[in-house]
């Protein structure tokens, strides 16, 4: 297979498949472009020369995972293989995977590219996939108007948009990882009746649902500054069934407690110590 890493030279132009469109070589395309510039994609089989040659990067076809040669197709991998699709293996290749896997699309997308609809399901604990949810107008026709195309050239309006979307999906991207990072190094955790509560002196705290699940799943409550006010607010990961802070309403010190229990707010920034003892009382 060669080398893990491809190479940071600028590319001559992206190989990427004809016929039905896929999420995956197009956001693939995009990544290319943010880190590249502007690219001519051109969709068709690639040849025999442009396989071998490195300055040409070919992704989700030609039947071979060959990053030293700018090769990225996955469809020719085993079938007990990861899940995998052209933008993981090429994000893997440049450095952008820990980054771009924050992202909630991006290890779904290559369940459901490379083990399909119902393995996608079963594998979110769902009894049926929801095509519902994935048939929308927008992408629905972008998709279209990238398959009608056999040549997409770098200052068209569909190559500038598949440009603009790998910038700003590669720094979104990165600016999210940095915010988990900085949010890891100000939580701190707590136990309170035999709950874990993390704690963020900050009211930015994007990410902290992400921070939980990969490293405290099994907290149960968020304590951080309210974005909104004064006082602290108290958050219930995941619907936590031991906890309902909806019992806390009428408190003097509490602001709002939503009914539906999954969120109370107080009015000051009381001391940390009692504000964990009203999580305490909203703890079964």
């Amino acid at each position: 297979m060669g080398s893990n890493t491809y190479s940071k030279k600028t590319p001559k132009y992206i190989v990427v498949h004809p016929g039905q469109a896929h999420r995956d070589e197009v956001i693939a395309c995009g990544i290319a472009m943010a880190l590249h510039g502007p690219l001519t994609i051109f969709r068709r089989d690639p040849t025999e020369s442009e396989m071998e040659d490195p300055d040409v990067l070919v992704l989700d076809v030609g039947g071979k995972l060959e990053p030293d040669k700018g090769n990225f197709d996955h469809h020719q991998l085993p079938r007990d293989a990861a899940p995998a699709c052209a933008y993981t293996l090429y994000a893997e290749s440049v450095g952008l995977a820990n980054v771009l896997k924050l992202r909630k699309w991006y290890e779904i997308g290559a369940m459901l590219d490379s083990k399909g609809p119902f393995a996608t399901a079963k594998s979110l604990g769902l009894e049926k996939f929801p095509f519902e949810l994935t048939a929308g107008p927008i992408e629905g026709q972008f998709m279209m108007m990238f398959e009608k195309e056999t040549v997409i050239q770098p200052l068209d309006l569909l190559g500038h948009y598949i440009r603009m979307m790998g910038e700003g999906m590669v720094q979104s991207a990165k600016v999210y990882a940095q915010k988990i990072a900085e949010l890891e190094e100000m939580c701190s955790t707590r136990q309170v009746k035999g709950q874990q509560v993390l704690v963020f002196p900050t009211s930015d705290i994007e990410g902290n649902q992400d921070l939980r699940d990969r490293k405290y799943p099994e907290a149960a409550v968020s304590v951080s500054w309210d974005d909104r006010g004064q006082g602290w607010s108290l958050y219930r990961f995941n619907d936590h069934k031991a906890v309902d802070f909806s019992v806390l309403e009428g408190d003097p010190a509490i602001l709002f407690a939503h009914k539906g229990g999954f969120i109370a707010k107080t009015s000051t920034r009381l001391p940390l110590d009692e504000v964990l003892m009203l999580v305490e009382r909203a703890i079964r």
